[in-house]
């Protein structure tokens, strides 16, 4: 069995891994093209959703592409009523959005109009408007009632590997 496994994260290598897999995740976690995400509790400030995701081995949410956004705000409209921390900040950098799992800068965006505003609200969220536009808000900003939203790599495996078959 073992070496069945081994073949098959073999096949998947040489593959690569987005192209031919199937994202497995942890129960009541959501599978999408290779990540898997917890709609998690709150409301929490910005460092204590963050605290939250890390105690649940992931991050906040690192949206970087529109299907990815679209996707998440396709699952975010079955909520009512909440808000959703993104993994943004401008904390150190007005104006200069980046991402606190990798501290790399955030280079997809989806504001809301007249977003984000120079008020000195350094963190983003899903903002709970018709079409979960983005918004920034204050970190410490409690009354906006954010949830947290955690993301982290998921397993990767060949559907034929799943089956026990061999593809040669």
């Amino acid at each position: 069995m073992a070496d069945i496994i081994r073949l098959c994260l073999s096949f998947l290598l040489f593959k690569g891994i987005y192209g031919n897999g199937v994202t497995l995740c942890p129960d009541r976690w959501l599978a999408f093209n290779g990540s898997c995400y917890y709609f998690g509790k709150g409301p929490f400030i910005f460092t204590e959703a963050e605290h939250y995701c890390l105690q649940h081995g992931a991050h906040l949410v690192k949206v970087e592409t529109e299907i990815e956004n679209s996707f998440l705000k396709d699952v975010l409209s079955e909520f009512t009523s909440r808000q959703w921390w993104l993994g943004m900040t401008e904390e150190l950098v007005p104006g200069h959005w980046k991402w606190v799992v990798d501290d790399s800068e955030a280079n997809y965006f989806d504001w809301a109009p007249g977003q984000p505003n120079p008020h000195g609200e350094e963190c983003a969220i899903f903002f709970n408007t018709p079409n979960y536009q983005w918004a920034d808000i204050p970190c410490t900003h409690s009354l906006w009632d954010a949830y947290a939203l955690c993301e982290k790599r998921g397993q990767i495996v060949n559907p034929e590997c799943m089956q026990g078959n061999i593809v040669g």
